[in-house]
Formats: structure tokens, C-alpha cells, sequence
């Protein structure tokens, strides 16, 4: 409600608060929002206009392109089914099992199981954590009722044949918007991630995450 219906990402739900939680939806002031609720501790890296790294790439004034470029390019580099950039089609039920990633930001292993669990739309609890190089780093994958899943490719190998649903095709760039989405496309043929980042990147919302 909060939205007016309307729902984009990235979408941050803050209910530190739970009498007024904190609902908001665009990236700039979703970091501006962690920074000042949650950074007060830290030393803020800042340029000499005392601007945040984040702040200057997330900046409207940046034309497009180069917004796109900085912040959107490195994934479209790899447009693989498993990269995160596309949604591929998962047998997940709402009522599965509860999965903690225990993953670090700068971990190139970390963001291959973090893009798997966001183009199969798997919901995950993420605990941030130092990637120190042995072999008792990340990425762990703790899933309910399994043991520890240890490394990236174990990781991997275990969401995409657990929860990729075989009886669907793979996606592709070209394919034709589902009618009833949430984008207002009406079904016709574009590339699919590029116009959804450029509409704010709403996506297709199953039924259920709507209720």
C-alpha cells in the first residue's frame, strides 16, 4: 500500500520499527537510508564535494548511458540464464525451506550463488561475512533439514537442480512478456531487462507476492 501498488526494485523493508516501518524503492535513497540508520559508526568514504561513491553513481544528473554502463553493464557482460539477468522458471514453493547465505559483496564466488538465487526468484536471508581465502569461507549455503553446502559450485549445482523447473524453457532476450504483469507492456517483443531497467526495472510479480 505504501507503493500505491506500484512495485519496483530494489524494494527495501526496514521494520526496525514495527509500529511504522520503513518501505522505499529507489537505490539512491535506499543507500542514503542504510547510511544514516545504520553507518553512524563508520568513517564514510567521501569525495572532495563530500559526496559518497554511491551517491555520485547513482546520480540522476548522470545521463542514462552512463548510469546504465557503471551500474548495469558488468552483468549484461555475461546475459547467461544463470547470471541473475534474466528470470528463469523454479518449482519453489512458498512454503519451502528456509535458506541463509553466508556470502561477502567482494566475493566473485558469492555472486555467482547470489545471481542463481535471484534469476530462479528464491527468497534467502543474507549474512554478510569476510572472504578470507580458506577453505571454511564463502559462500555457505545453509538450506533447512541439509547440511552446510559449502563452495560455489556445490551451491549452484544444488539450487539449479533443486528448484529450476524443467518443464519450462530457458528465457531468452526476445521472448514476449507474460499478459497480466506488472511492467504494462500488453505482451509485445522488446528486450526484456534492458526496458525494465529503463521503466525503473519493474519485473513480473507472482500472484502470491502480491497478496
Amino acid at each position: 500500500n505504501k507503493m500505491n501498488g506500484d512495485l519496483t526494485f530494489p524494494l527495501l523493508v526496514d521494520e526496525t520499527n514495527p509500529d511504522d516501518p520503513t518501505v522505499m524503492n529507489q537505490s539512491f535513497d535506499i543507500l542514503q537510508h542504510l547510511w544514516d540508520h545504520y553507518g553512524q559508526s563508520l568513517r564514510t568514504p567521501t569525495k572532495s564535494d563530500g559526496r559518497r561513491d554511491d551517491q555520485i553513481l547513482n546520480d540522476a544528473r548522470l545521463p542514462f548511458p552512463l548510469r546504465f554502463l557503471s551500474l548495469a553493464g558488468p552483468s549484461y557482460m555475461r546475459p547467461f540464464p544463470t547470471c541473475g539477468v534474466l528470470r528463469t522458471p523454479s518449482n519453489y514453493a512458498c512454503d519451502g525451506p528456509s535458506m541463509v547465505l553466508h556470502q561477502a559483496e567482494n566475493c566473485p564466488e558469492s555472486r555467482l550463488v547470489r545471481e542463481v538465487l535471484c534469476t530462479l526468484e528464491l527468497p534467502y536471508y543474507s549474512i554478510p561475512s569476510l572472504a578470507d581465502g580458506t577453505k571454511s569461507s564463502v559462500p555457505i549455503l545453509d538450506v533447512a533439514g541439509l547440511s552446510p553446502i559449502q563452495g560455489a559450485s556445490n551451491c549452484v549445482e544444488y539450487l539449479w537442480n533443486t528448484h529450476r523447473n524443467d518443464a519450462e524453457p530457458f528465457p531468452s532476450f526476445v521472448d514476449r512478456i507474460p499478459e497480466g504483469d506488472n511492467i504494462g507492456r500488453s505482451g509485445s517483443f522488446a528486450v526484456g531487462a534492458y526496458t525494465a531497467f529503463l521503466r525503473g526495472t519493474r519485473s513480473t510479480v507472482p500472484e502470491q507476492s502480491m497478496k
